[in-house]
């Protein structure tokens, strides 16, 4: 400012001594005009620069709700503010298209590419609240230098040939990418005050918690390396410990003080509340899996012993239907585990007793087995993978979902009827 001041005043002196004709006072004046032009370039920067200092950086949290599956974890969103442009933006990384070609196919087979959109703040945080959502804002304390960085890294991802990206529930997801980007942008590392260590099942359990069939087929199909403890800063894929951690979290540098990363918070609540779930007794997969044990464990105690050829029939219908979805889900299991991407389902203890040989082989042969060595061999081998499940669960280790127990209960139970029938045909 003080250079364009004394520009001006030169131009207007009219008596100076090297003024003596008119064509170098022409001249004069030219270079003191490119002057003036350089010191409003350079004031125009200098304004850009501290207009950036008012920009506002904060985390959208959505809370999870029950309406659907994929709603049960939260979402979140980061979100900028530009007062003297009163733009509101809000950048969301858990965007996906159905319509893209092969994209059931890639879902399967843990291929799915999501992509990073920008929306109206206005509309993002409607679309949250309508649904029953409340939303935690965190702004973050951040210098116009790292908005600088994160402005520039956001131009650079939402570039089309940079928007999509291969999804990771729990690596790299809509929660894992603003906090990288985040930290990122600061210039140094993210740390977390000491809380509790848990595992990926943990973690993913106590967020399906209202909806316990989904824990089942959770427990089902992650493996064994979802029950290593994690560390706080992986536990971030969850929305709910972004709003729990990042309050309390710093941004910690090699060669300067750290800073705290959140420097007020809010909370807009949402005027359409999700009921609490009432769990229903009978709808419980423990008491459902301990009901299927009783009911095999005594159908094949009687039909063992001296009974009508229809009850025989029947239960054999029974045994096959047993053998039926546990070979099926075994050939699921057997997808997930060894063709998938998807992570952490590999090694998986569950495919002692959910294989798909109970498909191709046990079911064949309840109906068609002679009293050969496939007949006598498979039921004894299927029984001692059931036996083996517990001690295998427990070295590599993976969790063991009590209705595991009885699911083994009664696939043991039809294990031992078929090598009963192969005995006596």
């Amino acid at each position: 400012m003080q250079i364009t001041y004394l520009c001006f005043a030169l131009m207007q002196t009219r008596h100076l001594h090297i003024l003596k004709n008119k064509a170098t006072s022409v001249r004069i004046r030219v270079i003191y005009l490119g002057l003036l032009l350089l010191c409003s370039v350079l004031q125009l920067s200098a304004q850009r620069e501290d207009n950036r200092g008012q920009i506002n950086v904060s985390l959208l949290i959505a809370s999870p709700i029950t309406e659907e599956v994929y709603t049960l974890y939260g979402h979140v969103g980061l979100r900028i503010q530009k007062p003297d442009t009163d733009e509101d933006l809000v950048y969301n990384w858990g965007l996906f298209d159905f319509h893209t070609p092969g994209f059931l196919r890639r879902f399967v087979y843990g291929q799915t590419d999501y992509m990073v959109g920008v929306s109206e703040a206005s509309e993002y945080m409607s679309h949250y609240l309508c649904r029953g959502s409340d939303l935690t804002e965190l702004a973050l304390d951040m210098d116009s230098l790292a908005i600088f960085r994160l402005e520039q890294s956001l131009t650079e991802n939402m570039k089309p040939e940079n928007r999509v990206y291969r999804y990771n529930f729990f690596y790299d997801n809509c929660s894992t990418r603003p906090v990288d980007m985040i930290e990122q942008a600061m210039g140094g590392e993210l740390h977390i005050p000491p809380a509790d260590s848990l595992t990926l099942r943990q973690l993913i359990n106590e967020a399906e918690r209202p909806m316990p069939w989904l824990i089942l087929g959770t427990d089902l199909a992650v493996a064994a390396p979802a029950d290593q403890k994690v560390s706080l800063r992986t536990q971030v894929f969850l929305p709910t410990k972004v709003a729990e951690f990042l309050p309390l979290s710093e941004i910690r540098y090699a060669d300067k003080p750290a800073v705290s990363l959140v420097k007020a918070k809010q909370v807009y609540h949402s005027p359409y509340k999700d009921p609490d779930i009432e769990t229903v007794p009978f709808d419980s997969p423990v008491l459902f899996s301990f009901g299927i044990a009783l009911l095999t464990t005594l159908l094949v105690v009687v039909a063992m012993r001296p009974c009508s050829s229809r009850f025989r029939c029947l239960v054999n219908i029974y045994s096959a239907f047993i053998l039926l979805v546990s070979g099926l889900l075994g050939s699921v299991l057997f997808f997930l585990s060894f063709i998938s991407e998807h992570p952490a389902m590999w090694p998986n203890a569950n495919l002692l007793f959910f294989h798909p040989f109970h498909l191709f082989v046990g079911l064949p042969l309840l109906f068609w087995g002679k009293n050969g060595f496939l007949s006598r061999f498979y039921p004894i081998a299927a029984l001692g993978a059931v036996i083996i499940y517990f001690p295998t669960a427990l070295l590599l280790p993976q969790r063991i979902n009590t209705v595991f127990v009885g699911i083994i209960i009664a696939i043991a139970s039809v294990s031992i009827y078929q090598t009963w029938l192969s005995k006596n045909r």
